[in-house]
């Protein structure tokens, strides 16, 4: 029975994981959520009852290792740790760095919120469930990534938004390097993947500004001209699935360790 271990599982993709994990008897699928009561809620209104849910905030060290002794009691090792915790924001995804010039304070803060959470987190996750991962014999860390984060994918889309959760994307990349020239030869594949771009988005939408509104349009216009087979956000359980479909078909021996790929394998194509 596959153990699956999903960071950052409230909502979104996150959540749909669990969803789509636990439709398969045979595996054992664990959140870690910062709000363990709302999110047991929901799982048995969704009817989701044999998913484990456990209070972990990637920020928060004695709360990892707190879940971790909780995990080991389940399931002894990790086969698959999906690292899908993120911070982001759409004020920041909307502007461009031409747009600070006097609002550099409130920069700087959104900088330091989205390493803190996308970067310091994901080190403070893998390296609290490293041994569990290690006691496994698949060994799969999966860490959630973006096009956002590389420089190919900005030049070539002109997407110039979205500063904080780029440059915060772009250091996970290279964590997913470091992380497997060290753990590789004890046969731990880790690895980065895109999502691309998928409908996440819960309860009311909000109302943007016509300037936003614009732009919001602008941004979309840019990731059709950048690729023709992109089609606009897909639902979050197709998101999911595909994402699932490139975690099993990777592999050390495939050379995926230390890479960064879309959600359908490509590590230069992103949408």
């Amino acid at each position: 029975m596959p153990s699956y271990v999903v960071v950052g599982a409230s909502r979104g993709l996150g959540y749909t994981f669990l969803k789509v994990l636990a439709t398969d008897p045979n595996n054992t699928v664990i959140g870690l959520v910062r709000d363990d009561v709302a999110v047991q809620k929901r799982l048995v209104e969704d009817g989701l009852t044999s998913v484990r849910v456990f209070k972990a905030d990637v920020t928060n060290l004695e709360e990892l290792k707190a879940a971790r002794t909780n995990i080991e009691e389940v399931v002894g090792g990790i086969d698959y740790l999906i690292c899908n915790a993120v911070y982001k924001t759409t004020a920041t995804l909307l502007r461009n760095l031409a747009e600070y010039p006097d609002d550099l304070d409130y920069l700087e803060t959104e900088i330091s919120k989205s390493f803190k959470v996308n970067v310091v987190g994901l080190i403070n996750t893998i390296n609290v469930f490293m041994p569990l991962v290690q006691r496994s014999s698949i060994k799969k860390i999966i860490a959630l990534t973006s096009g956002m984060g590389s420089c190919a994918f900005t030049n070539d889309s002109g997407i110039d938004g979205g500063i904080p959760y780029s440059v915060s994307k772009a250091a996970v990349n290279m964590l997913v390097a470091k992380y497997n020239v060290t753990y590789k030869s004890e046969g731990v594949l880790t690895m980065g993947i895109c999502a691309g771009s998928v409908d996440t988005f819960e309860g009311e939408r909000p109302s943007f500004s016509e300037k936003d509104t614009a732009r919001f349009g602008e941004f979309g216009t840019k990731l059709q001209a950048y690729s023709a087979r992109f089609a606009g956000p897909v639902p979050p359980e197709d998101g999911a699935r595909q994402l699932l479909k490139v975690m099993h078909a990777s592999s050390i021996e495939g050379g995926n360790g230390g890479t960064c790929v879309s959600y359908f394998g490509s590590t230069s194509q992103w949408l």
